[in-house]
């Protein structure tokens, strides 16, 4: 729009020569006076056609009404998350947050680059009607020197104060985008600040790794009501983690489904790998052929490993639950391919492996 605009204006007073008298300066564009009543027609011909192009005022109120709502929305979400003293909180309260808010910037950084792009388009079309502004400027100059008749004076004069009316207008739009890009920038500024608080927390409980918080395993006393109390943390864990992940799988259906279809494609391939090496003569001392045999031999928990352990590529600012799921479901397939590769004495290492990362789960739940 912004081209068209630039290529249609500017062209009607490309074509146009400055022959109107012998002391006008010749680097100055202007129109030639036959052509004025044409010209000057077109021109605001072209200017309500692009005008008609431009955001309406409603539409600058809606997006203020949306744009108010979400600075609201996030300063009212970050002032109670800044009461809370984060060196209380553990890591994995901690990772949460931090999903949490990065998913809240990246709808401030979509925001202030729409409203920026807005700007950057009002800018231009400010620009090209002043540009215009001032061709006009220098032929009225120039008829007022040759002495042109009052009704053609009269005519650019009007096309002057009609195109400033527009630069007027253009600017009062303008104006209201950038108090809008204003706030969304200022309440990312806290955003992006609370963010890095709670990295350095995160940094901080990441060097206490091996500081002892909770009191052993044979000093806890389990007489106590106080130590068997499940409901408020398992209601605490699906409010926090649940919910959440819930969503999270709703804004990422099609990373999901790409998932999906590489866990079959993996699958597909495996299986013909695994038919291709039984069909193979296979050397008594060809040992890694030996090994790639029995792996393909379970191809679907090698396709499962592998499709489950590439969600760390596919999918961006994972939640903590959502990582502890895909560890749990890992697991399982893991177990399933490590019993064709060791020793059935090692069997029960294996099982002790797996139960271990479901307590551990568990744990971190409770």
């Amino acid at each position: 729009m912004v081209l068209s605009l630039h290529s249609t204006l500017g062209s009607i007073a490309q074509e146009s020569n400055p022959i109107l008298s012998d002391t006008v300066v010749p680097e100055l564009k202007i129109i030639n006076i036959s052509e004025i009543s044409i010209k000057s027609g077109e021109v605001w011909t072209q200017t309500n056609r692009l005008l008609e192009t431009l955001l309406t005022d409603e539409e600058i109120r809606e997006i203020g009404i949306l744009n108010d709502s979400l600075v609201e929305l996030v300063s009212s979400l970050l002032k109670s998350d800044m009461a809370h003293d984060l060196r209380t909180k553990n890591i994995r309260y901690l990772n949460n947050k931090r999903v949490y808010w990065k998913k809240f910037n990246d709808v401030l950084e979509i925001q202030k680059t729409t409203l920026a792009s807005d700007i950057k388009n009002l800018n231009e079309y400010k620009n090209d009607f002043e540009d215009e502004i001032q061709i006009w400027k220098n032929t009225k100059t120039a008829i007022l020197e040759e002495g042109t008749e009052p009704t053609v004076i009269q005519r650019v004069v009007e096309l002057i104060s009609q195109l400033s009316g527009v630069v007027d207008q253009v600017q009062q739009k303008n104006d209201k985008l950038l108090s809008m890009l204003d706030s969304t920038t200022e309440e990312g500024v806290l955003l992006i600040e609370h963010l890095d608080r709670i990295d350095k927390a995160i940094s901080d409980k990441t060097s206490e790794i091996f500081v002892r918080h909770q009191p052993s395993f044979f000093a806890t006393k389990y007489n106590n009501e106080g130590n068997w109390e499940f409901r408020e943390p398992l209601i605490f864990f699906y409010e926090m983690e649940v919910v959440e992940l819930e969503k999270y799988m709703k804004d990422n259906i099609p990373q999901v489904v790409f998932q999906l279809v590489l866990i079959i494609i993996l699958i597909i391939v495996f299986k013909l790998i695994k038919n291709r090496l039984l069909r193979a003569d296979t050397d008594e001392s060809a040992f890694y052929k030996k090994l790639l045999l029995k792996i393909f031999t379970r191809y679907i928990s090698a396709a499962l490993i592998l499709g489950l352990f590439a969600s760390i590529l596919i999918f961006e600012n994972r939640p903590e639950l959502f990582k502890d799921v895909i560890r749990l479901l890992v697991v399982v397939p893991l177990i399933i391919l490590s019993i064709t590769l060791v020793y059935r004495k090692f069997y029960k290492y294996l099982y002790l492996f797996g139960l271990v990362i479901y307590l551990q789960f568990i744990y971190l739940v409770l």
